[in-house]
């Protein structure tokens, strides 16, 4: 978590901070905040909602994490414990994708959302929909990647552990 990350976090934080955190720095910490804080059940119940068929979700990272490393008790890992079996770097005892805790979507479910959401398909508000599209362009990469006059946003996540690389991004392009 490059933003949110304990053990130094304490204390209360915006909502709009933790979503630029998820959204533009990928902090996993972040995501776990926005899950509890909407519940993760929702979350999934939109997904549903909206015809993603493939894309599933973890009641968080950590839950996630635990898991794949084999954690005994996952559902109740703590950061320390996560912490000690990320610095070991072990291998993963369960595959990222599996049919108890993962975090997964067909590249074509993840166009689809982004494609629909960029349009403003999922907000009430037009407000709502201008700091949706303003925190998808937040990102450090951006400027890497994109050709100075664009509109452009680009959201991917990646997993990187041994003997597994997984690696998804979707980017958006418009000249001005």
């Amino acid at each position: 978590s490059p933003v949110l990350n304990p053990p130094d976090l304490a204390g209360k934080v915006q909502v709009r901070a933790v979503i630029d955190a998820m959204i533009a720095r990928s902090d996993n910490t972040a995501t776990d905040m926005m899950l509890r804080h909407v519940g993760a059940d929702r979350v999934r119940g939109f997904i549903r909602s909206i015809g993603l068929e493939t894309a599933r979700i973890s009641t968080s990272t950590r839950i996630f994490l635990g898991y794949l490393l084999g954690a005994p008790d996952y559902r109740h890992i703590t950061w320390d414990q996560l912490q000690k079996l990320l610095e070991a770097d072990a291998p993963l005892v369960h595959p990222a994708i599996n049919d108890v805790e993962t975090m997964v979507c067909s590249p074509h479910d993840f166009v689809s959302f982004y494609e629909r959401a960029r349009q403003g398909k999922f907000f009430r508000h037009a407000a709502t929909l201008a700091r949706f599209r303003a925190t998808l362009m937040l990102a450090d990469a951006i400027p890497l990647v994109a050709p100075l006059a664009t509109s452009f946003f680009m959201k991917g996540g990646s997993l990187d552990t041994k003997p597994e690389h997984a690696d998804a991004h979707a980017r958006l392009g418009r000249a001005l």
